[in-house]
């Protein structure tokens, strides 16, 4: 806790300014008032055994997502072996017609693209996450298909 908010603190007064800025200083304040009781139970020995048999659980599962997060590569193709190759879809959603130029043959639409692979390397037990099946990352942090479109 100490070191967080000491990385708070040490931020350009523009970020602690922000909006961004004063979230994360909440939710630094709120996570404290709501951790140090239970940090003070476990310095005192005095957790009951239910929620220690769930901090251990947390931590384990933190300290696994850490593990993975480290030795996840965004750069390296998302296979187990190099010589696999990854099945990458790509779906073309048609959403509308905008405008059609009959003189210079041109036609103007509206279109999305959805693109789903498999990245072994961001495999987990859902089990042991509590159920969850899905979740939506920041595509800037992992191996994401080279695509070209052209006509």
């Amino acid at each position: 806790m100490d070191l967080w908010a000491t990385d708070l603190n040490d931020r350009p007064q523009e970020v602690e300014r922000s909006i961004e800025g004063k979230m994360a200083m909440a939710t630094h304040r709120q996570t404290e008032r709501y951790l140090k009781p239970l940090l003070r139970k476990l310095k005192a020995k005095a957790t009951p055994s239910d929620i220690l048999d769930f901090l251990i659980e947390i931590v384990g599962a933190l300290l696994e997502r850490e593990y993975v997060k480290d030795r996840y590569d965004p750069d390296a193709r998302p296979v187990r072996n190099q010589s696999d190759s990854v099945r990458v879809e790509l779906q073309m959603i048609y959403k509308e017609l905008k405008e059609i130029d009959e003189p210079k043959q041109q036609m103007t639409s509206n279109t999305r693209f959805r693109i789903k692979w498999k990245d072994v390397s961001l495999q987990w037990k859902k089990e042991k996450y509590g159920g969850v099946k899905v979740i939506r990352l920041d595509p800037t942090r992992i191996w994401t298909p080279d695509l070209t479109l052209y006509n």
